[in-house]
Formats: C-alpha cells, sequence, structure tokens
C-alpha cells in the first residue's frame, strides 16, 4: 500500500516514494508465531580501568597510565557506539513496522467510508420496502371488508386486471350496480394465499436486513475499536529512544575527548615536582568523575539497548495482533458487501406485493376506471355529432360549388366545352364506424355517487382528491 493507506497502482508505481508491502502469511495465527524476534541482547561489561602506577614520582609513570586510559576510554566509546547503532537500526525498525501497521489501520477507515454511503443507501430502501410491506399486510383485510359494502358497475369487471372470472355481460341500465360489490371483483381464495406468501417474504426480508444491519455495526463497531485501540497504543508507544541514544553518544564522545585531552597535556609537561603534582590531581579526577561517568554510560547504553530490542518485539507482536484483527474486519465488510447485493426481492416475490398493492388501490384504480370511461363515452358522441355536422356542412359547399360552375359555362356562351372533366373531381365520404365492443353505459352521476360513497365511509380522503382532480 501507499503512506496514504491505499491499494498500489501499476501506473503511479513509478512515482510513489514508499511502499508497504505486507506478508498474507502472517495473518494466520500458527504462521505468526513463526515469526523471528530480536533476542534479548548481551550486556556490554567494560574492562576495570587502568589503575597501574609503579612509581608516582616517575613522569614518564603517569604519562603511560594516561596512555592506557585514553586507549580504555576509546574502546569504550568504540563498542558504545556499535551498540548505540544497533539501537538506532532497531528503533528504525520499530516505526517502520509501527506505521505500517497505522497505514493498514488507515485503510481500514477508508473501507468503512467507502461501506457507510452504499448501506446507508440500502439500509433506507430495505426499510422504505418492509414500510410497504408492513402497510399492504396490516391494511388489506379491514379494507377489503369495506369493499363490500361499495357499490360498482358489473359490466366494468372484465376491465380489470386479476379480477374473477364472472358474467360481466353488457347491461344498459345499470342495474347491476344495487346487487354488485366491489368485493366481488376480488378473488378472495387467492387474495389469501397470496397474503400467507406475502408475510414468509416480508419476514424473511426483515431477517435479511436486520443480518445486514447487525453485520455493518458489528464491522463498524470492530474497526473503530482497531482505530481507537492502535491511537491509544501509539500514543503509549512513542519513544526518544533515537534522542536517548544520540545523548548518550555525546556523553561518551565528550568524557572520551576530555580523557585525550588530558593525556596529550600530560606528553606536554615537564619532568618536574609541580607537573607530577598536577598530573595526579588530574588523574584522580579521572578516577573519581570521568571513568565512572563512562561506566555509567556504558550501563545505561545496555538498558537502551535492551529496551529497543523488547520495543521491536513488541512492536512486531502488536502489528501482527493488529493485522490480524484488520483482516478480520476486512473479511466482515466483504460479508456485509455481500449482504447487501444479497438484500432484494425477486420479480416473484414482488409480484405477490403487487397484487396486494392492486386490492389495495382498487378503489383509485376503479374511480379511474369510470373516470375514463365517461370521457371515452362523451369523446364518442362528440365525434359522432362533430362529424354529422361536418358531412353537412361539405355538402352545402359542394352545392355552392355546382351552382358556381353552371354559371360560369353560362357566362362563356358556350366558348367552351369541358366534357367529361366538368364533372365534380372531389368525393368527400364521412361515415363514423362506432365498434361493436362498446364501453358500459356510465355517466358523470355514476362518478358522483361512487365519490359519495367513499366519502361516507371515510378512509378514502388521498383516493378521492386523487380521482376528483384527475
Amino acid at each position: 500500500m501507499t503512506a496514504r493507506g491505499k491499494q498500489v497502482k501499476l501506473q503511479t508505481l513509478s512515482v510513489e516514494r514508499e511502499i508497504f508491502c505486507y506478508d498474507r502469511r502472517i495473518l494466520s495465527e500458527s504462521k505468526a508465531a513463526s515469526i523471528p524476534t530480536t533476542p534479548n541482547p548481551s550486556s556490554y561489561t567494560p574492562k576495570p580501568a587502568p589503575d597501574n602506577l609503579s612509581n608516582q614520582s616517575n613522569l614518564q609513570t603517569w604519562q603511560n597510565l594516561f596512555r592506557d586510559r585514553r586507549f580504555w576510554a576509546f574502546e569504550l566509546a568504540k563498542r558504545c557506539s556499535e551498540i548505540l547503532k544497533k539501537v538506532h537500526k532497531q528503533d528504525d525498525e520499530a516505526i517502520i513496522v509501527q506505521r505500517s501497521a497505522a497505514i493498514a489501520v488507515e485503510n481500514v477507515k477508508q473501507h468503512v467510508g467507502n461501506l457507510r454511503p452504499k448501506y446507508e443507501d440500502a439500509k433506507a430502501w430495505a426499510d422504505h420496502v418492509l414500510e410497504d410491506q408492513s402497510y399492504l399486510l396490516g391494511q388489506w383485510e379491514a379494507l377489503v371488508g369495506k369493499y363490500a359494502s361499495i357499490p360498482v358497475i358489473r359490466d366494468l369487471g372484465s376491465c380489470l386486471r386479476g379480477a374473477p372470472a364472472g358474467p360481466y355481460e353488457s347491461n344498459s341500465n345499470n342495474e347491476s350496480v344495487s346487487n354488485m360489490r366491489l368485493h366481488d371483483f376480488i378473488e378472495v381464495a387467492q387474495l389469501t394465499k397470496e397474503v400467507s406468501a406475502g408475510e414468509n417474504i416480508s419476514r424473511s426480508f426483515k431477517d435479511r436486513n436486520n443480518n445486514m444491519t447487525t453485520a455493518f455495526e458489528d464491522a463498524v463497531r470492530n474497526a473503530y475499536g482497531i482505530v481507537e485501540s492502535f491511537g491509544q497504543d501509539a500514543n503509549l508507544s512513542d519513544s526518544d529512544i533515537n534522542e536517548q541514544a544520540n545523548r548518550l553518544m555525546e556523553e561518551v564522545e565528550a568524557v572520551s575527548k576530555k580523557i585525550d585531552a588530558d593525556y596529550q597535556h600530560v606528553l606536554r609537561l615537564s619532568n618536574s615536582q609541580k607537573s607530577i603534582a598536577q598530573i595526579s590531581r588530574t588523574a584522580l579526577l579521572h578516577s573519581r568523575n570521568l571513568i565512572p561517568s563512562l561506566l555509567q554510560t556504558a550501563a545505561e547504553v545496555n538498558k537502551l539497548h535492551k529496551r529497543s530490542s523488547e520495543r521491536k518485539n513488541h512492536s512486531m507482536a502488536s502489528a501482527v495482533q493488529y493485522l490480524q484483527d484488520i483482516s478480520a474486519i476486512e473479511s466482515a465488510i466483504a460479508q456485509v458487501h455481500s449482504r447487501l447485493g444479497g438484500l432484494d426481492v425477486s420479480g416473484e416475490d414482488g409480484q405477490v406485493f403487487d397484487t396486494l398493492g392492486s386490492v389495495i388501490r382498487l378503489p383509485y384504480t376503479y374511480g379511474m376506471l369510470l373516470v375514463e370511461c365517461v370521457r371515452r363515452i362523451e369523446w364518442t358522441e362528440k365525434i359522432t355529432t362533430d362529424s354529422s355536422t361536418l358531412v353537412e356542412e361539405v355538402a352545402t359547399f359542394k352545392e355552392e360549388e355546382e351552382k358556381r360552375r353552371k354559371k360560369w359555362l353560362k357566362d362563356m356562351g358556350g366558348a367552351v366545352d369541358l366534357g367529361p372533366i366538368n364533372e365534380m373531381s372531389l368525393s368527400i365520404d364521412i361515415n363514423v364506424l362506432v365498434d361493436k365492443q362498446k364501453w358500459p353505459n356510465v355517466s358523470r352521476k355514476d362518478i358522483s355517487n361512487y365519490l359519495q360513497t367513499l366519502k361516507d365511509m371515510k378512509g378514502f380522503e388521498e383516493c378521492v382528491k386523487e380521482i376528483e382532480v384527475a
């Protein structure tokens, strides 16, 4: 992955300054146990500082002592430098491991961020579907009971899809209105089966919706739990090891250089009692201050070396654990995506609720059928009337034209002979053919009576409004 927590793309590989690679094998607990750890380092124990002085009055003896201490100090500084380099290396490796884990955690946050809008859209849609299903399953029985009190025109039954087969013959005087009810347009036995199937479908869909919600909430909770836990661990594991290593190295170098400088100074002194006394005081200062300081610093270097090894091992173990947890969360997120894809209503299941919906919308459907019936009847009547008027107007035009032509021939005084072309060349034939299958005899009064029935029964206010504005 990139340092931004995104998957590396081949087309941008050349411009990536850092790439973090992960071994999938460590995601297995059995494989993770075999990850090598850094063993506890062996402590460095400096040799005792030189303290041999055979003749305190001899300058050469003092110079040899200072030379040996200088060599001892440089050797100690060299060994401390080697150890501190290992400390720097281990701490840098621990930081890289921590960064790798941090990037993996950031990647999980991005996965959750990408999943959330998809889940919210699916959840909103599923809740809306369940709300519609609940309404249909909860309202159909009461509504169908009211349908038994709504008079209808028998002839319109043949126009309703799904209405039971019956004698819907034409009835011009609508005598069937009084004994035919909206309830009779419903196959009750079939509707009962559809309701039973719908209840099972809705129950199954609700379970899938709940399972999807639970899976999403668990994945998000676990993801943000890891994010929070990692943040706390990162704050606690902030390290100053590199800074301490630099400080210790500076102390070792400073003391070693001081011993070296004193040795160089001793070499320049003359062999006199005054020089011997000065050298003795300097040697005593080394024994009381500088040499113990170097030994103490070496001990601190050992402690820091051990601490850096432990920190690296802890960082690796912690990172492996986080990566395993992240892998489990990514699997859970993949399952949520799968549940999102499977949260649908099949065509067959949807048809069940379409049937229930058509039953609940039956008062509106029937009312709109009445309105359409009246509109078509009135349109037919208008066309029939208008066509009769048009026939009369065309006949008048034709008669006037024939009179004009006769007058024109007379005015020409026999100078022209039109022969056959003098006949009327334009023939207009207007016929209105009415289909044998006529619409039922429905009037605006039937619509008014139907709407009044719905108003009197209550509960159909929206239906009435929609029909009235149609």
